[in-house]
């Protein structure tokens, strides 16, 4: 159960009144409100934790209101949970699943958007999860997942149950938890997880973990088609199995999913114009070979000047270019049909929390692409040479199409290969996120949140063809990364540009180029909907002294009924000069996304995939909520779940040592009360007074949830609108379903 407002008597006494069942007789309540030549009338509908409602049928006249609200307790009215939900649906969807017996009904009555307002549209479902909280687990972004099985069975029989045997070369790996019931099974080759004959999806143990709040489902763009060869020809048709079914798991359990679509490693290889097969992808609505391919070679996170050893430099990748109008259009027709699909059913939409921005990316799905250029004439540190490394912002700063030598500056060696320059400025890539936000913005209906993942310095370091960043310096015709006026640029310019952008909303109206139209108005609170996060958050960084935490950006703390909290913090109240945070390197959450925080905006942290124990999981949250703002938190899936076994077996607190911040009470808590304290931190901000007219940072989980019905409808005219609560429907297994009659004045 959520935090409510409510005392902690009232809360003591709500939960009796669940355990013992005295939920109060499912009586409508009458009817309360002002005279209708005022605004209205207000009516309430009970929301039973069965799946039931009170009244089942309501009559209504257009201009009333609704307030959906909680079923009665010892000490009132419970508060509605985060898992419940009003989802609009039809009547022919109802007798269906009526017919059939079907609780988890597979509706697929669309969301509707027309209108900026959602009661404009009069589209009853709700409430509308922006900005959401709580603790979500970060799924496979391939078949790279994990299959669950008994602890005493093989993984072979585990795999094998899953119909997904391993294949020759393949060796597994389990992780269990001594004494827990279950355990993960993984194929592996050559050391490391398979991505092809792993699990593509969420574990359904995650789904039902009721510690969380939802998953990161994370769906490689090239994996929203398939591929079968028609007379010699490669045939794509879209394939949204991945995205539909993870959405039904979160839906039918109340549960949210925070997708993300990656590009990067994850574009399709046929739309680069230099793919030798024959290709149909009519079905897809992509043109086919028609993106100029940008090679390019760098690795992952490791710093500039410590290269990973025996890494050739890093990997070879085809990337598009922001510069690029083919490969725009490509992927903003991809995330315009995605959109499409999520709105075609409300109880998906009404699942869907977050769509990443997307587009530049790398490995994974930071806002990011290959930016290294490593002197040849230099050998790392770790005695790597660098004599072949490629120039990626070279590669980048010529012009689209245009040949360039891979890393010979000079063209004196022969062996360089030429590949294709990208046409990149810092203008252009800042043009190209803005039409992804816009059209995210757009095609969800103006009501969904984007999360944006930064990395500080992950967008190469180019203001023009002749200004570009070099590790050896300026060599000609390259004068190096400045401005207009010839002063150097800082490294994380781009991306301070990019969250600045975000913040002021100014992918709302834009210009066909993707440059924001300042003058053509639109929603005031859309930069409410664009959410930064960072990722790789590990254990709190701490005083060796005392023990206590060590980041400059620290929060205040209070004691609140016995637990320390970090107290989130008003706009103003902290400083916004980067200078008073603690560095990149010392641990403590990004100190770029924790000023976002701080400046108003809804933000969230990752954790690094290098987690290894549950204390880790709580050094971790510790992080975040006593440094930063954050009010949602991603943790890898493995690390959840162990941390769900270790509850199973009787710890009630995730940690009680020093390794994960908790080596006295107070600082002691589970999962569970991490998850409720992500949400109050949710509501505070929405509660800020700096706050009080944005309807986008209003609570995603309200206690109660009012919609009024304003829809111009003729006189005497009556529309029906028909409504379930999509998990408590499923989990009690009624066939429960509400009724509003709407009559036009």
């Amino acid at each position: 159960m959520r935090i409510s407002r409510t005392s902690p008597a009232s809360l003591l006494f709500s939960s009796l009144a669940l355990v013992l069942g005295c939920s109060g007789p499912h009586e409508p309540p009458a009817p309360t409100g002002q005279s209708r030549s005022a605004v209205g009338v207000n009516y309430q509908i009970t929301v039973y934790r069965d799946g039931t409602f009170s009244p089942q049928t309501l009559a209504i006249s257009e201009g009333d209101s609704v307030t959906f609200q909680g079923q009665p307790g010892f000490a009132g009215l419970l508060p509605l949970r985060t898992t419940d939900a009003i989802v609009q649906t039809s009547r022919a969807d109802i007798d269906a699943a009526t017919a059939s017996g079907t609780a988890c009904m597979t509706s697929t009555f669309p969301y509707t958007i027309t209108h900026m307002l959602p009661g404009d549209d009069n589209e009853l479902t709700g409430p509308l999860r922006r900005g959401a909280s709580g603790v979500y687990a970060l799924g496979p972004e391939e078949a790279s997942g994990y299959f669950e099985g008994l602890a005493a069975d093989p993984c072979d029989s585990i795999f094998a149950a899953a119909g997904s045997p391993r294949v020759l070369g393949e060796t597994s790996e389990e992780v269990t938890v001594p004494g827990a019931a279950n355990k993960l099974c993984q194929k592996v080759v050559n050391g490391k997880k398979s991505k092809r004959t792993n699990s593509r999806f969420v574990l359904q143990s995650t789904w039902d973990n009721p510690d969380i709040t939802g998953a990161v489902v994370r769906i490689n763009w090239k994996d929203l088609y398939t591929m079968t060869l028609v007379g010699g020809v490669e045939t794509y048709v879209k394939d949204y199995s991945k995205l539909d079914t993870e959405l039904e798991n979160a839906a039918k359990r109340g549960k949210l999913v925070l997708l993300e679509v990656l590009a990067g490693d994850g574009i399709p290889a046929w739309i680069f114009n230099d793919y030798a097969a024959p290709v149909d992808s009519t079905a897809t609505g992509i043109a086919a070979k028609t993106v100029i391919p940008v090679k390019t070679s760098d690795f992952g996170t490791s710093s500039d000047t410590n290269m990973p050893t025996n890494s050739n430099c890093g990997y070879e990748k085809t990337m598009g270019s922001p510069a690029d109008a083919a490969y725009k259009t490509a992927l903003l027709g991809t995330l315009r049909d995605l959109s499409i699909r999520i709105r075609g059913n409300a109880r998906h939409y009404q699942a869907l929390g977050s769509l990443k921005v997307t587009g530049l990316n790398f490995l994974t799905g930071e806002m990011r692409l290959p930016k290294r250029c490593l002197d040849p004439s230099v050998s790392n540190p770790n005695g790597s040479s660098q004599s072949t490394c490629w120039c990626n912002t070279r590669i980048w700063a010529t012009p689209l199409g245009a040949p360039v030598a891979a890393y010979d500056a000079n063209a004196l060696d022969p062996a360089a290969p030429t590949v294709t320059g990208g046409g990149y400025t810092a203008q252009i890539a800042q043009n190209f996120m803005n039409a992804v936000e816009n059209t995210i913005y757009v095609e969800l209906g103006r009501r969904k949140t984007m999360h944006y993942m930064l990395i500080q310095d992950g967008l190469p370091k180019v203001s023009d063809a002749t200004h570009y960043d070099m590790d050896s310096g300026a060599v000609a015709p390259n004068l190096g990364y400045v401005d207009a006026a010839g002063a150097a640029i800082g490294f994380d310019q781009q991306t301070i540009d990019a969250l600045n952008s975000g913040q002021l909303g100014n992918f709302k109206q834009i210009n066909a180029d993707g440059s924001p139209n300042l003058a053509a108005g639109g929603d005031p609170d859309a930069s409410a909907l664009f959410s930064p996060m960072h990722a790789s958050l590990g254990p709190i960084p701490v005083d060796p002294v005392t023990g206590l935490n060590n980041c400059l950006q620290a929060l205040t703390t209070a004691l609140v009924f016995g637990k320390t909290e970090g107290v989130i913090a008003a706009p103003g109240v902290m400083s916004t000069n980067l200078g008073a945070y603690s560095t990149a390197g010392s641990g403590c959450p990004s100190k770029w996304a924790a000023r976002e925080g701080y400046e108003g905006q809804i933000i969230g942290y990752q954790t690094k995939n290098s987690l290894l124990t549950t204390d880790d999981l709580s050094s971790s949250l510790w992080n975040a909520t006593l440094n930063s703002n954050a009010v949602f938190f991603e943790g890898y899936e493995v690390d959840l779940w162990r941390a769900e076994q270790e509850r199973l077996l009787g710890n009630a607190v995730l940690s009680t040592s020093v390794a994960g911040y908790s080596s006295v009470p107070e600082r002691q808590k589970s999962l569970s009360a991490w998850t409720r304290e992500l949400h109050k931190r949710r509501r505070t901000i929405s509660e800020l007074a700096a706050h009080a007219q944005t309807r986008h940072m209003k609570d995603p989980f309200p206690d109660t949830y009012t919609f009024t019905f304003k829809k111009p409808l003729a006189a005497g005219t009556v529309e029906s609108r028909y409504f379930i609560n999509p998990a408590a429907r499923c989990a009690s297994g009624t066939l429960a379903y509400g009724k509003i009659e709407v009559t036009g004045l």
